[in-house]
């Protein structure tokens, strides 16, 4: 069989299998490798912003606002977390240190 119908049988057969793979959207941000983890999750009462380890250790609320915290993001020098403030009535983007102070 000819190699190049050979390498175009597979990278047929490589696209059919991520076809199959789920795709799934994450909403956390890491601020460059091995850095804590910044994600949203449901506390019940709303959505939280929240920080980890990447070993899932060591984890943090840090946002304790009365609407939803979601869509958290690292500057690039992992000293701030920019992230949504959502009522039902309108958002806006606050911003605030990487352990939480200073939300503004």
């Amino acid at each position: 069989m000819n190699r190049r119908i050979i390498k175009v049988s597979l990278i047929i057969s490589a696209l059919a299998l991520l076809c199959l793979v789920p795709s799934s959207r994450v909403g956390a941000t890491v601020p460059g490798d091995n850095g804590r983890i910044a994600f949203q999750a449901d506390t019940g009462t709303g959505n939280q912003i929240y920080t980890v380890r990447p070993n899932g250790h060591d984890l943090r609320q840090i946002t304790h606002v009365n609407v939803e915290g979601v869509r958290p993001a690292w500057s690039p020098d992992g000293r701030l977390i920019v992230f949504e403030h959502d009522s039902a009535v309108c958002s806006s983007v606050a911003i605030m240190n990487a352990n939480g102070s200073s939300s503004r």
